[in-house]
Parts: structure tokens; C-alpha cells; sequence
């Protein structure tokens, strides 16, 4: 059985933020990591605490909903409901409401390229979006993306940190 990477779009938040949004039709609601949102200023947000299931089976809570967020992706911008997660492994997740709101198609080509065609609320208007395969996950301890093949999402394993140990253990001697 062949594999696919999850999907990713670039985009920019609240007109300021840059980051990689997880293109995902399967989750309920649309999230922001607590980082992300909080490198945007930390933004007034509701008390509408949304309890959920990770994909790994894990029960959470998020901290709270952003009612009115803008969103740009290229030349196309919405306004949706987003909510706060305390540590997930994206920046944001664009769940079901993204797709309903912008009645969203994917469209897969021979080639293994994904687009998606996105519908304007406001005037009807169709943006194309190319969209690309997920970077590694950001790393908690430098924000960097890299790898440890032998850890699950790059757990445990920061090359900077690896190198300022290394350079500290050798100036000590």
C-alpha cells in the first residue's frame, strides 16, 4: 500500500504570521497551536473550551476560540472560527468548517500534484492552490525542522542542542 504525506498550504495569519497549514477534511474544527497564537500577540479569544480526541486516541481541551480570525492563503482571505490547542505537532489545522466555508475541492493530478480550488464567500470567485507535502514537524526545543528517523515526530532529537551540549561539555574540559 502506498503512502501519502499529509498535505500542506502556506499562509498568512491575522496579516502578519507566516505558517504551514495541515490540510486535513477528517477533523471537526479548524485549530492554531498555543505557539503560533501566541507569537500573533496572543489574541483576545472566547472562553468556548472545545473538548476533543487526538488521532491518538488522547482526550483534550482546547484554551479557547478565536471567533473572528482572518486567514490568507495567496490572494484568497476568509474569516473563520479557530480554536487554541495547548501542544500540537502543527502550527494550524485547517479541519472540515475550512473546507465547508470555502467549498473546498481537492484535486489530485496524474503527476502527484494536489490543488485545491477554493470558492470565494464573498463573490463567488475560484482560487487555485497548489498545495505540497509536510515538512518534518517544527522541533519544541529550537523551532527548526529536522528529523530523527528513530524517533516518532523528531521527539527527543534537536541538533542545536546536540552541538551547544557538545560545545559545553568540551569547554568544560
Amino acid at each position: 500500500a502506498e503512502i501519502k504525506p499529509l498535505r500542506v498550504i502556506d499562509i498568512l495569519l491575522d496579516r502578519r504570521l507566516e505558517a504551514e497549514a495541515i490540510l486535513d477534511s477528517g477533523c471537526a474544527f479548524v485549530a492554531i497551536s498555543k505557539a503560533c497564537w501566541h507569537n500573533l500577540g496572543s489574541p483576545a479569544m472566547v472562553q468556548a473550551a472545545l473538548n476533543y480526541e487526538n488521532a491518538d486516541g488522547v482526550q483534550s481541551k482546547s484554551l479557547g476560540l478565536m471567533p473572528d480570525f482572518r486567514l490568507r492563503i495567496n490572494h484568497f482571505s476568509c474569516i473563520l472560527q479557530v480554536h487554541v490547542v495547548e501542544t500540537p505537532s502543527f502550527d494550524l489545522l485547517l479541519g472540515l468548517p475550512f473546507f465547508a466555508h470555502t467549498a473546498c475541492h481537492v484535486v489530485h493530478e496524474r503527476n502527484g500534484d494536489v490543488d485545491l480550488l477554493l470558492t470565494s464567500p464573498m463573490n463567488g470567485h475560484i482560487w487555485r492552490v497548489p498545495t505540497k507535502a509536510r515538512s518534518p514537524p517544527r522541533c519544541s526545543e529550537c523551532g527548526e525542522h529536522h528529523r530523527d528517523e528513530r524517533r516518532p515526530q523528531g521527539q527527543g532529537f534537536c541538533p542545536s542542542r546536540n552541538l551547544r551540549e557538545e560545545t559545553r561539555q568540551s569547554s568544560a574540559h
